[in-house]
């Protein structure tokens, strides 16, 4: 069976953006989207599409991560296990 991506949940949303970004204005602007479709991330209400997710972690930590690899490479990056 091939595995596919698991997006973040709201709380690993909310961690990453806690320790990279000032305010919900900075990520809404990295990501070019609005303040109600963040809040649906932030809250696990909607799953964090790869694209979004990839382009939240690279332009911050500039890192490239992988669909299926991302959480340790996100967190190992962070220095959070």
């Amino acid at each position: 069976m091939e595995q596919q991506y698991v997006p973040p949940t709201g709380e690993e949303f909310n961690r990453f953006i806690d320790r990279m970004l000032e305010n919900n204005d900075e990520i809404c602007d990295v990501l070019a989207i609005g303040l109600n479709e963040l809040n649906q991330y932030m809250n696990g209400e909607k799953p964090v599409p790869f694209p979004v997710w990839y382009t939240l972690v690279h332009r911050l930590t500039r890192s490239e991560i992988t669909p299926l690899g991302w959480r340790g490479q996100v967190w190992v990056k962070m220095g959070i296990q």
